[in-house]
Formats: structure tokens, sequence, C-alpha cells
């Protein structure tokens, strides 16, 4: 079963082998390493959690740092692996201007490079979308921007002893939401503490800023031969152009040669990520479509999911882009609560939804049945949105499907026990409630 309601807890990787802890809400706690997946309870999960950080902090006190020093809840963590070879542990008076951060060609995250803190992408206008994530208490970037500039008028800096944590070439391993917000406040000949952690195997900014040209370089020459890059074609004469048609009751792919209007429902329904939309509607179509488009030269398609995770069976979503934009996809899918991730609704939601559609012979093609766009609604507005626009209020009221067996089942799957209290938020009008109780229900 794929939950959208997973919650990262820890990523990793240990001897080459995938480590993931997850936290499915309704199920139990999941600890994935390599093919291998292990059960836990709560209670057995907070048991093991607290030996690994009493462990944690004895290894850490050896090598002489305090974990107390920094922010253990915001913190990344890779450096950490590297424990053993830390040389030096120090308080330094630092420029802001000296700090080094990393940023992203073409907002992409695996165009990463070395930058001083003052090209930080935290203080663009727009952050990348791909960062824009959400925290732990599902915060933005742009939001715990802005928390950290009210934290650090309130309390100064270093609050609660938790300094900016730098290696011995002064690269930011924890603290740049504060380094932006005071960088921001006082420029970059500002000085301040940060802890310095000096290792013995760290490379230089030269060699790590040729390792990351490599790594861009190989990255690029990937993109195109996967066909998420192509060469632009000039004075090509008679290229046929493929188009949607605008139909009275909707728009469906008129070209043939990508996709056949047999193999595909249509789902009248802009497509947001967060509050941007990014397309008027959404096909499902069948496994190898997205392909077909990809290496279709004539075909204008956007990537709207980069820096999204896609778990279990969700192949990347493209925008076919012509009159209009439609959403091309071969399962419906969530993002995930609590991940920056892309996770298909149940199974038995797909097969309900694909078997289902309705055929409208005077436009030869399909649509999703009302059972179908009524749990897609509810589910997107829930853990995509986590908000009800009118639109989607108004499809709720009218088909108020409340009573429903099939809608009750197949919701079940998505939400568990939360299901009759969200079906009764929603008949009473309260979708704000429908939301924020969902944030807080424990009871599965």
């Amino acid at each position: 079963m794929s939950n959208p309601a997973v919650f990262l807890l820890a990523e990793a990787s240990i001897h080459g082998d995938r480590l993931r802890i997850e936290d499915n809400l309704g199920e139990a706690i999941h600890i994935h390493v390599g093919a291998m997946r292990f059960e836990l309870t709560t209670a057995e999960f907070y048991a093991f959690a607290k030996s690994v950080d009493c462990a944690m902090h004895e290894l850490f006190q050896y090598s002489g740092i305090r974990l107390d020093q920094v922010d253990e809840e915001s913190f990344d963590w890779p450096w950490a692996y590297n424990y053993k070879s830390i040389t030096n542990i120090s308080l330094v008076t630092v420029s802001l201007k000296d700090l080094y951060t990393r940023a992203f060609y073409w907002n992409r995250p695996e165009f990463g490079h070395i930058v001083p803190l003052g090209k930080s992408p935290l203080l663009q206008k727009k952050i990348p979308e791909f960062l824009d994530q959400y925290s732990r208490v599902h915060d933005s970037h742009v939001d715990r921007n802005r928390k950290m500039n009210e934290l650090l008028e309130e309390r100064g800096y270093p609050f609660s002893n938790k300094y900016i944590m730098i290696n011995q070439l002064n690269q930011i391993y924890d603290g740049e939401h504060r380094a932006v917000a005071l960088f921001k406040k006082y420029g970059g000949d500002y000085e301040l503490p940060c802890l310095q952690v000096s290792f013995s195997n760290l490379q230089s900014i030269s060699k790590q800023r040729v390792i990351d040209s490599k790594n861009i370089v190989k990255q690029v020459l990937k993109n195109f031969k996967n066909g998420i890059y192509k060469l632009r074609k000039t004075n090509c004469k008679g290229v046929k152009r493929q188009y949607i048609s605008h139909l009275a009751n909707g728009e469906i792919l008129s070209t043939k040669d990508i996709i056949k209007n047999d193999t595909l429902y249509l789902i009248r329904r802009p497509v947001f990520i967060r509050q941007n939309q990014i397309a008027d509607s959404i096909i499902v179509a069948k496994k190898g479509t997205i392909e077909k488009i990809r290496n279709d030269e004539n075909t204008k398609i956007e990537y709207p999911y980069q820096g999204y995770r896609m778990l279990y069976s969700v192949k990347e979503p493209v925008v076919y882009i012509a009159e209009s934009r439609i959403l091309i996809t071969e399962v419906l899918f969530t993002t995930s609560f609590f991940e920056r991730a892309l996770v298909p609704l149940e199974k038995k939601i797909n097969e309900y939804a694909l078997n289902n559609r309705i055929f409208f012979a005077e436009t030869d093609n399909y649509i999703a049945d009302d059972v179908t766009l009524f749990v897609y609604v509810i589910t997107d507005c829930i853990l995509n949105k986590q908000s009800f626009s009118e639109e989607d209020r108004k499809i709720i009221r009218e088909m108020a499907l409340w009573s429903d067996k099939v809608v009750n089942d197949l919701l079940r799957r998505v939400f568990f026990g939360y299901t009759d209290k969200l079906l009764a938020f929603l008949k009473i009008q309260e979708y704000e409630m429908a939301v924020s109780e969902f944030e807080r229900n424990s009871d599965y």
C-alpha cells in the first residue's frame, strides 16, 4: 500500500544500501535497509531512537563536540558520517562574506556548486521551487527566513547557545538560515562566532569545484541521452506540430501519434503545486506514454516536479503545452503530506478510476466518473494544496457523495480512521477544519 501521509524521518546510505526511516501514519514506523524492511511500533521506535541518541552523543563527545551547541532538529547530518576524521573543534570569528554555501545552476538540484554566502539561493527574491519544501513544522524556506529574522531580533545570536557550524574552509554545515538573516541585516563584513569543525580528509574548495563541474557535465549529457534536453532545430520547414483541441466539454489530445484516446481518461480540473497552477487539466494515460512524449521532437513539454522524489510506481509527470496546458501522468498521484515526493494513490483507487471512466462518443474521449473526481479532489486538497478553493467546494457540495460506500472505501485507503471525521467536516462545509484536524489526527 502506498501511504501519502508518509513522514520521512531520516535517509542515508550505508555501504551502498539505502537507509530510509519513515513514519507511515495509520500503519507503523518503517525502517528500510536495502531490500529489507523493519516494522516497529511507536514505542519500540522511541526506545530504539533513544539508544541510538545516547550512542551518538558518546561518539561525538569522544571527538570533542557537544551536540547542545547545534540545532539537532533542523540540521543537515551528512557531514556527521565523517566524525572519525575530526581533528579540531573550536569557536572562531568569521566574516559573513567569507562563508560558503551551495547554489544551483538553472535552479536544478542536480547542478549544485559552491558559492559565497552572498549568492545563496535563500537570498534570491524567488527561492527555487525544489528548495521551497516543508520542514517538520510545514514551514517553507520563505517562512523559515521570516521566522528566523523575528527570532534573531528577539533573542540575538547565538540563541540557545546554537552556533552556525562550519568546516575549516568556512563551508556552512548547519545554520544557513541564521547566516542569511544576519547577512541581510548587517551585510557581508559582519563578524560573528561560529563553531568550526576541522577534518583531516577535507578536499580544498578548488578541488570540490572541479568535482562539481564534472558532475554537472555528466548530468547534462545524461539529460540529453534521456531526452530531457533536445537541441533546437532552426529553419525546419514542414515540421508537423501536435496540438490540443478545445472542445465544448473540455480539452483532449487530438494527436493519435502520441496518445490514443482509448488508453486514457481526462480530469477537467486545474493542477496546482501548492498555490501555483501548473496545468489546466489532467490526462491519466497508460504506461509508456510519458516516454513517447519525451522522445517526440515536435512536442513542447515542461517538468514541473523537478526536485521531487518519484516514489513507488510514479513516473515523473510532464506538462504538455499547446493552446492549453495538460499534465500527463501514468497514475493518479498526490504529493506526500510530509516529504517533497510524489506518491501514487492506492492501487484500488487507480484501478477503479480506469475501470469506471466514462466515454463521450461526440468528443471521442474518456473522462473520470463522479466517484473518481470526488475522491481525487478531496485527496488533492488535503494532501497537496492543504486548502479548498471555491471551485473545489462547489464540486464537493454538488456531488455530495457522503454516504456512497465506494467513496468511503476508496477514501479509507488514503485517510484510514480519519475518513469518517473528514466526510463529516466536508458535509457541514467545515473545510479548514478538515485540513487542520487531519494534521493533528492520531486516531487511526
